[in-house]
């Protein structure tokens, strides 16, 4: 077993669990600060909102790195940080210390990668910031050639936010610049 033999556990406490149990479902509401899934769970944690996936193969290595990196990224922001401030764009109102955001009033239900991407988007409001960039700094590495996920993230983000009155989305690709968070 991957986990066992990479001695994880001298890095991070873990639990593993074999098959679908219940402790799956304990986890996914915050029990843990990340709850790792092999092939076989992973569409189950993909249709609960999952902030990341390894596609095989992958080393030992790449794993505990991509691990650190999702736990570094979920750390909170520290008072008086200048990230800390609230952030607005037209409807959208954000509070980063507390990973809280807001549509017209009303909460988003976000994971941490969608909440991170949103925010460095917000962050530069009307601007593009590449694949590269959003990958990099939210989910902690480099983008990989094929890799979907932030176009994933940013396609559910898009969903929760809805359209715009004419229809548009408010996060737009900017073709060869990456993606825009548009000013209302």
């Amino acid at each position: 077993m991957l986990l066992s033999d990479y001695r994880l556990q001298e890095t991070f406490a873990v639990r593993l669990e074999s098959g679908a149990s219940p402790e799956l479902a304990d986890a996914l509401p915050g029990k843990y600060s990340i709850v790792v899934l092999d092939v076989t769970l992973r569409v189950a944690g993909l249709e609960r909102a999952a902030d990341d996936c390894v596609v095989t193969p992958f080393t030992a290595r790449e794993l505990v790195d991509r691990i650190r990196a999702s736990l570094h990224v979920a750390q909170p922001v520290a008072e008086g940080d200048s990230f800390g401030a609230v952030l607005t764009a037209g409807s959208l109102t954000m509070w980063p210390p507390r990973r809280r955001a807001e549509w017209r009033g009303i909460p988003l239900q976000l994971t941490g990668a969608e909440f991170g991407l949103l925010e460095i988007l917000v962050r530069h409001v009307g601007r593009p910031v590449s694949k590269r960039e959003l990958s990099e700094r939210v989910l902690g590495r480099p983008l990989a050639r094929h890799d979907r996920c932030i176009d994933t993230h940013l396609s559910r983000i898009r969903r929760k936010l809805g359209a715009l009155a004419e229809g548009q989305s408010l996060i737009v690709a900017v073709h060869r610049q990456g993606y825009q968070f548009l000013k209302e």
